[in-house]
């Protein structure tokens, strides 16, 4: 019996491994083409549009780089504007959708109160919930509030701890060990001081990954630039305008190719950069580095 369940677990392992396989090279296969694509002439792309480009049009990337606009109303907004948007967005939107979680998860965790469970229950319920509803209610919201069309009216809609990031947090803070604090009170230490002095620190890793996770999400994220505030494009957003007004002409798809992949640039630098962080263990305690 356990030889046929060690086979059994060996053919459901390889079949694992295979779709894994199949799946990574079909993304590679993906980013390969669209390399290649945006390095080559329209003409070239009309004559060989799966194979590599006999010569290589960088052109393509200055082009878009000079002409790289958004019209808002009646006045452009060009690459530099976007970049400072997006700058703007990602930075302020991932450092309180960092935050506001980590503190929520921490007073959850070491405070043993029956409205602590009503959190955590909260947000294992709005994970399971359909949430696309609310966009015309939160709208409605944001523009009562005069906050509508305005990056700082994201900044507060980011200001929850609803969410995976929360459960993560919350496994952090529980790997802590109590020790940590306990001492910290017997030395006359002040609950704020033991959050930042004591938990901050020892959770620095989580919160550096969370962080990268959520900059990825919110440099890659158009579409609540459309919906809260359309008058500030983000670079994401005018690659999708690339995209939306060019996307009957074949004639654009290598200068389309071009426009997604220098937005792939920085997240591609913060990865290989970041990358042995974001691929450690999100718990940290206080014995582990």
């Amino acid at each position: 019996m356990e030889l046929r369940k060690r086979k059994g677990n060996g053919i459901f392992v390889w079949i694992i491994l295979l779709f894994l396989v199949i799946f990574t090279i079909t993304l590679l296969l993906l980013l390969i083409w669209g390399l290649s694509t945006s390095l080559k002439s329209v003409s070239e792309f009309r004559k060989n549009k799966l194979g590599f480009p006999r010569s290589l049009a960088w052109v393509n990337y200055s082009t878009v780089l000079k002409n790289f606009s958004v019209m808002v109303g009646e006045y452009p907004i060009d690459i530099k504007g976007m970049l400072i948007n997006s700058l703007l967005y990602c930075v302020g939107c991932s450092i309180i959708a960092t935050i506001t979680p980590f503190i929520c998860a921490y007073l959850t965790v070491k405070f043993d109160f029956k409205f602590g469970k009503v959190v955590y229950g909260t947000v294992l319920v709005t994970m399971m919930l359909p949430i696309i509803g609310s966009e015309p209610s939160t709208l409605r919201i944001l523009y009562f509030l005069g906050l509508d069309d305005s990056i700082f009216g994201m900044y507060i809609l980011k200001m929850n701890f609803l969410g995976i990031y929360f459960l993560l947090f919350c496994s952090t803070v529980k790997s802590i060990p109590q020790s940590f604090s306990e001492a910290a009170y017997l030395d006359g230490a002040s609950e704020q001081s033991i959050l930042m002095n004591i938990i901050f620190p020892m959770s620095k890793n989580s919160i550096l990954v969370i962080f990268l996770l959520s900059l990825i999400a919110c440099w890659n994220d158009y579409q609540s630039v459309i919906i809260y505030f359309p008058s500030y494009p983000t670079i994401a957003y005018g690659v999708f305008d690339i995209s939306r007004s060019t996307d009957s002409d074949l004639s654009y798809v290598p200068l389309q190719m071009a426009s997604m992949f220098i937005v792939m640039v920085p997240t591609l630098v913060v990865f290989i950069i970041f990358h042995d962080k974001m691929m450690g263990n999100l718990s940290m305690g206080g014995l582990k580095e």
